[in-house]
């Protein structure tokens, strides 16, 4: 159904003149706008695999798992293709930046607004500078590689660029209350001195802040009086994942510090690499406002605490003068949330074929032998938890319900309880990672899953496995390069050197 092109009223298809304004209509019939979101993506090869955005809530407290997500055609009951190179992942970052992302063509049906004079202050243009959901930060530029901007024009009209893609709108703003609406569409916030926030957009749980050009921008303004005392060079001195301590040369090998200036800017370096931006103070909640460094933390006698940094579930502990306060950091030390929280988080390895039978044993496919770089992601309740691997193909592993139990360490022992490998159902207990092993305490932080495959489609067809992983963001110097992962200097180092979280594919490097 067409929109009137003057006023953007709903019109019959065939109208020549709009019923409302009265205003000719255009004779060609506008193109129909397809969202990208909602293209059908590319049949996958081998199986593609989609990793949960967040286990908790869409698993609740069953940590159910649904095979057939899983499947290549998500139909359940399909076997698996040979392993083929170049299978595509359906990547879930956040459910909510899926929401977000159809934005930008429902936006194109905003019709109802107000007016504003033409030299209203509150004209002009506002550009997206982050994004808040469930207490977390989300760069702009990780919604939209190419921003997000409205212009605020006389007569209540307004001109939307969504990710590079334009369209109009109606808004009205009355007293401070901000307000977009339209055609499945219904946006409201706040607009003052120069900063348009907009609430829950979309339903979706999601909080975008605005800021006008030429306006300080969020988190801009000088340092008050308050927060020129804190000012001065701040060095990570701990880390603290899932639980457990490392040490910060474990992570980034020269270091993370971050430099307060009086002036409300400041200065990060991340394993020798710099970038700037600024921050703010408001009690003891300090905010930075940095590209790829988006973050609130806390800053209170002295020693300044981020939590889960680069959603890798890591904190870090930082002071001005370099050396830990062992009674500052104790008493802010996270609680864990499980006995067993040492396994929740993400992990980088590889799995590899070590004996075989049947067709993949054969003079025309042998696969004994072959490895492939993987991912993984443990997340744990109480003593119970859901484990999901894909590999460098972007294939599905495995995946499915896990158990934990008293083990040979203070770490405890992972089982398997209702997982798949491939379309095959693991027997339960039949993996049991112990990362208190013998043989693995020359490998720290480490854990090893066996298993076999028995091919259901395939009498007689089967092969045996070995998963090694460990916490993604540890370095792998204490083991040879020959038996490191095949990408691990290449792709995995690059990756943890400049801070970056586990990504939910592989992009590895030509």
């Amino acid at each position: 159904m067409p929109f009137c092109v003057q006023c953007g009223a709903r019109l019959e298809d065939d109208a020549k003149f709009c019923t409302v304004c009265g205003a000719k209509q255009p004779i060609v019939e506008a193109p129909a706008y397809v969202p990208a979101a909602e293209e059908k993506p590319a049949e996958p090869q081998g199986y593609g695999y989609a990793p949960s955005a967040a286990y908790g809530q869409d698993r609740q407290e069953s940590f159910g798992y649904d095979p057939t997500i899983y499947s290549a055609g998500g139909g359940g009951g399909t076997t698996p293709p040979g392993k083929k190179k170049g299978g595509v992942i359906a990547l879930i970052i956040l459910a909510a930046v899926v929401v977000l992302g159809a934005a930008a063509f429902l936006i194109y049906s905003l019709t109802a607004g107000g007016k504003a004079p033409a030299d209203d202050p509150v004209l002009g243009v506002y550009s997206a500078q982050k994004a808040e959901t469930n207490g977390m930060t989300i760069s702009i530029r990780t919604m939209w590689k190419n921003g997000f901007t409205i212009e605020l024009k006389k007569g209540g009209r307004a001109a939307l660029n969504v990710d590079g893609k334009t369209g109009s709108a109606k808004w009205k703003l009355d007293g401070n209350r901000f307000t977009i609406k339209g055609s499945g569409i219904d946006c409201s916030g706040t607009l003052s001195d120069g900063t348009l926030i907009l609430e829950n957009v979309l339903d979706s749980g999601i909080t975008l802040y605005f800021a006008k050009d030429g306006v300080p921008s969020l988190s801009q303004a000088p340092a008050s009086a308050a927060e020129k005392n804190v000012s001065g060079l701040y060095n990570a001195d701990k880390a603290v994942a899932f639980g457990r301590e490392c040490e910060i040369s474990d992570m980034w090998e020269k270091g993370i510090s971050i430099e307060l200036k009086d002036d409300g800017t400041c200065g990060i370096s991340i394993n020798g690499i710099n970038t700037s931006g600024s921050w703010s103070k408001s009690g003891d909640t300090v905010t930075f406002d940095v590209p790829g460094f988006n973050m609130d933390g806390t800053l209170k006698d002295g020693v300044l605490i981020l939590e889960n940094v680069y959603d890798m579930g890591v904190t870090l502990y930082f002071t001005k003068d370099g050396s830990m306060r062992p009674d500052a950091a104790s008493s802010s030390l996270p609680e864990s949330a499980s006995e067993y929280g040492w396994w929740n988080g993400d992990w980088y390895g590889w799995w590899y074929i070590s004996d075989a039978g049947g067709r993949y044993s054969s003079s025309d496919e042998n696969w004994v032998d072959l490895s492939w770089d993987a991912c993984a992601r443990i997340s744990v309740d109480g003593s119970r938890g859901h484990f999901e691997c894909w590999d460098e193909d972007n294939d599905f592993v495995a995946a499915g319900d896990v158990i934990f139990s008293a083990g040979l360490s203070d770490k405890g022992c992972m089982s398997s309880q209702s997982v798949e490998f491939w379309d095959y159902k693991v027997p339960a207990n039949e993996w049991s990672a112990d990362p208190g092993d013998e043989d693995l305490k020359a490998y720290p932080n480490s854990i090893v899953i066996f298993g076999r495959y028995q091919d259901p489609e395939s009498e007689g067809s089967w092969f045996d496995y070995t998963i090694f992983l460990r916490p993604w963001g540890v370095r792998w110097e204490d083991i040879r390069e020959g038996t490191r992962p095949e990408f691990y200097t290449n792709w995995y180092l690059p990756l943890i050197e400049a801070g970056e979280s586990m990504p939910l594919e592989f992009d590895l490097p030509d």
